[in-house]
């Protein structure tokens, strides 16, 4: 198989730094995944609250556009991230004892990563009519967790201690026999494997709806037209084996003997899927002073139609030319659960409607002196499908921009996929009144200054051009 597209990007967002649908975005102004609710303006806030594409400084059209920004994070338990990049940079191969550690190190353990493409973002804010916003989006996710056997299977392969026997054929093949074959449900329960890769289309538009010297209400809405790229969710868990996928022509899965119920076989990133999502919103901005915003995303579903199987439980009897992961390039790795000949048996899958990764965000921010606005967030997610949060995500954020061609951003954020996080964003202004822009964030500053952090981030956003 291919290196999945959605890792390749993760690999550009990692090289622009220092060379996580999760669909909760890395915002390039402060920093925070998915926070901002009552802060985020323009185009940045589509995905976060809708509504604030109603609300603008001037009394005259307002323009954005953005251009190649991207985003991502990497997170795991089980390693610190310097090992994870370490892994994904450099083509040294494990040696036996380095499978063997990171075999124990992964035990019941894993692995959340996330990144966002975005091409082409625009918004436009005009009094009276309110603004509107067009973004495109590619999304990516992949999350795991490997219990015991699993990550003992995962790296050494047919050196695990559970094959009996381990030979190599008249064919030059080397295969492990297990004598007592126990069912994969029993061997791996535990073990979960989950990746996501959508693109979305998003058309947002927000306005004012009340307004009086105590309060401005401005409400939202966006509309969005999905395309599934690819997905995997599969679980091992109360002694059953449960889980599906479906992928576009260019992972170039190899599905062995399997029949494709709606075959795509077309080259390129053909989309095997189709969905429409919705987000909503409000802001109340109090007494000009405090602003209290609430929004409701990715309502909606999407249908996995294209090159789809499901999961099989089998005895697992033997294993065949594995052995196991040389190093943490998951990017190779992922490959060994796609294929339909590799670690996980596929038969013949089905079409599957599954929910988008809905989320509540709440925010408030208050403006105590000119150019600094300081915000609390939480983002809740209500369900389990792959591309949303582990927990509830919180956020304390600050924003100062001193002149219109600096501006600084820093907070703490904990819950969702990580623990204690410490965001730093940068934006600076060239040009007249500043119209072009540049800004750079990390979702996490304390992860460049030690090793032992299990997260890396990064976000970049390459072209902003206000006026």
């Amino acid at each position: 198989m291919k290196k999945p597209f959605a890792v390749l990007c993760l690999l550009l967002i990692f090289k622009t730094s220092f060379s996580q649908d999760i669909t909760v975005p890395l915002s390039v102004a402060t920093g925070n995944y998915g926070m901002g609710t009552s802060v985020q303006r323009d185009y940045e806030t589509v995905g976060i609250n809708p509504a604030n594409l109603g609300i603008y400084d001037f009394e005259s059209s307002m323009f954005s556009i953005g251009i190649a920004g991207v985003n991502g994070f990497i997170h795991s338990d089980a390693i610190n991230g310097s090992s994870i990049l370490n892994g994904l940079f450099n083509n040294q191969n494990f040696t036996t004892e380095d499978k063997v550690k990171a075999a124990l190190d992964f035990a019941s353990k894993g692995l959340n990563s996330a990144a966002t493409v975005q091409p082409f973002a625009i918004a436009v804010q005009i009094p009276k009519i309110g603004g509107l916003a067009f973004n495109w989006r590619q999304n990516f996710s992949t999350s795991f967790k490997l219990n015991p056997f699993m990550s003992e299977l995962a790296f050494v392969g047919v050196n695990a201690s559970y094959f009996d026997t381990v030979y190599t054929d008249n064919m030059n093949n080397l295969i492990g026999v297990a004598d007592s074959a126990k069912m994969l449900s029993d061997l791996l329960d535990g073990t979960y494997v989950k990746y996501n890769w959508t693109q979305e289309f998003d058309f947002s538009y927000g306005r004012k709806i009340i307004e009086s010297d105590a309060l401005k209400l401005y409400a939202g809405a966006t509309v969005k037209v999905l395309q599934g790229i690819a997905i995997l969710d599969a679980e091992f868990a109360n002694g059953a084996a449960t889980g599906y996928s479906a992928t576009t022509p260019f992972m170039d899965v190899n599905y062995g003997n399997v029949s494709l119920q709606h075959p795509i076989t077309d080259n390129g990133i053909k989309p095997v899927g189709k969905g429409m999502g919705y987000d909503f919103g409000i802001n109340a901005k109090l007494f000009d002073l405090v602003n209290v915003a609430a929004s409701v995303t990715d309502i909606g579903k999407i249908s996995w139609t294209g090159n789809s199987m499901t999961l099989q439980d089998i005895p697992l009897d033997t294993l065949q030319n594995f052995t196991g992961w040389n190093s943490f390039n998951f990017s190779n790795n992922l490959g060994d659960v796609f294929d339909a000949n590799a670690l996980y048996s596929w038969g013949t899958g089905v079409d599957r409607t599954i929910t988008l990764p809905t989320k509540l965000h709440v925010g408030a921010s208050i403006n105590p002196i000119p150019n600094l606005v300081l915000s609390v967030d939480a983002v809740q997610p209500f369900n389990g499908v792959p591309g949303n949060l582990e927990n509830t995500m919180f956020a304390l954020g600050g924003s100062f921009q001193p002149k219109p061609s600096f501006g600084i951003s820093t907070g703490i954020v904990t819950g969702g996929q990580t623990d204690i996080d410490v965001p730093l964003g940068l934006s600076f202004g060239f040009g007249p009144l500043q119209v072009i822009q540049l800004g750079i964030s990390t979702g996490d500053v304390t992860s460049f200054l030690t090793h032992t952090k299990p997260t890396r981030s990064i976000a970049v956003e390459f072209i902003r051009i206000q006026f």
